[in-house]
């Protein structure tokens, strides 16, 4: 056995490698497409809309009740600030550990899943104890508007590798079915 590239190949299938290697043929996985990716996208962004509105829901119900504790309903503004604050925060950490530990599971969200495509080290190994980088720097970038911006468009770039996939050396792949 020997090791290329981080896959571990017997003598006939290095010889047979190398022959391609030679010859042109590439040996690389192939990228998921962009339209994949997008459409994995609005699936998750579809999963975690029902988490935001289970959080939003429990921050209304928690607000009305306070106030009809208290036998008022006006809106209390620091509060409800604080509220929305917290909320907003909570839906940001259950959205990053959502991608993280699906992805450090089994290389795909529950939208790459539906769309056969998955996440790896941009070696083509499994992210492993790495995962939590992507979405750190996805979710990072989201609260910096320009950077924000210029990130999901970056997907036009080589190997369609978005900023978040580069700093956290990932690649969205086809997964074998």
């Amino acid at each position: 056995m020997v090791e290329i590239g981080g896959q571990s190949y017997c003598a006939q299938c290095k010889e047979e490698l190398v022959r391609d290697l030679k010859s042109g043929v590439s040996q690389g996985p192939e990228l998921a497409t962009r339209l994949a990716r997008l459409g994995a996208q609005i699936i998750d962004g579809i999963v975690l809309t029902g988490f935001a509105a289970v959080i939003v829901g429990l921050f209304v119900v928690g607000y009305f009740f306070r106030g009809s504790r208290h036998g008022h309903s006006d809106p209390d503004a620091p509060i409800v600030y604080a509220s929305f604050m917290l909320g907003y925060a909570v839906f940001f950490i259950g959205a990053f550990v959502y991608e993280w530990k699906m992805v450090a599971a089994s290389e795909q969200t529950l939208g790459k899943r539906a769309l056969g495509i998955k996440v790896v080290s941009d070696d083509g190994s499994p992210l492993g104890s790495h995962a939590w980088k992507r979405p750190l720097w996805r979710y990072l970038f989201t609260f910096m508007s320009c950077i924000g911006f210029i990130d999901p468009l970056m997907i036009f770039s080589e190997r369609n590798r978005t900023l978040h996939d580069r700093l956290a050396k990932t690649l969205v792949i086809r997964a074998r079915r």
